[in-house]
């Protein structure tokens, strides 16, 4: 009689803490996370990242960059895009996007003599002095589509985006200036914590 209650009753159990581990693992996947990381791309910017998603399924992505030296060339990078998860898994999501990401830049050609050089004399001649010369420039990318994550080792993200971007220029000699509409990717490496 004891082996049948012991026998019906590790057949009863074996359910309940199944559900119980599957309602576990279901509730990590969907549970807050937060990371920080690089990423490229039209929408995200190009630079450092920092990526929330909440339980909800709503999310943010926020990125800084900047590169080059002060002497010659400086560009800079923000971007911003809100996320929405429609479906995820145990190592995966889907989701869409909205995101601005800008592109600024600062060209700095330096002073320098322009010379005709003659043959006959073997010297230059009509040197004219060319002063030092800063433009600058800025790109924004206005865009929306759809992104996939994936997680590796359970604290790795990896997640490649394909947002449809409007991109606008403004640079010092042309202006205001529409660019065109391109699907320009985003891919960005995170670490979970």
């Amino acid at each position: 009689m004891k082996s049948i209650l012991l026998l019906s009753l590790l057949i009863f159990a074996a359910p309940l803490s199944a559900t119980t581990v599957e309602a576990d693992a279901e509730e990590s996947y969907t549970s807050s996370y937060v990371g920080a990381g690089v990423t490229a791309g039209a929408t995200s910017g190009i630079g450092l990242t920092h990526k929330y998603h909440s339980a909800m399924g709503l999310g943010y992505q926020l990125t800084l960059g900047a590169f080059g030296t002060p002497q010659d060339l400086m560009a800079a990078s923000v971007g911003a895009q809100a996320t929405y998860t429609f479906a995820s898994i145990r190592n995966a999501r889907i989701y869409g996007l909205t995101g601005v990401g800008t592109f600024f830049n600062r060209t700095v050609m330096g002073e320098w003599d322009m010379c005709n050089w003659n043959e006959d004399t073997g010297r230059e001649e009509n040197c004219i002095h060319i002063p030092e010369t800063v433009t600058y420039g800025a790109i924004a990318n206005l865009g929306i589509g759809l992104g996939i994550e994936i997680i590796l080792w359970d604290t790795v993200g990896l997640s490649f985006d394909l947002p449809l971007s409007t991109s606008i220029g403004l640079g010092s000699h042309h202006g205001l200036e529409f660019l065109g509409v391109f699907p320009i990717p985003n891919l960005s490496l995170l670490y979970y914590f």
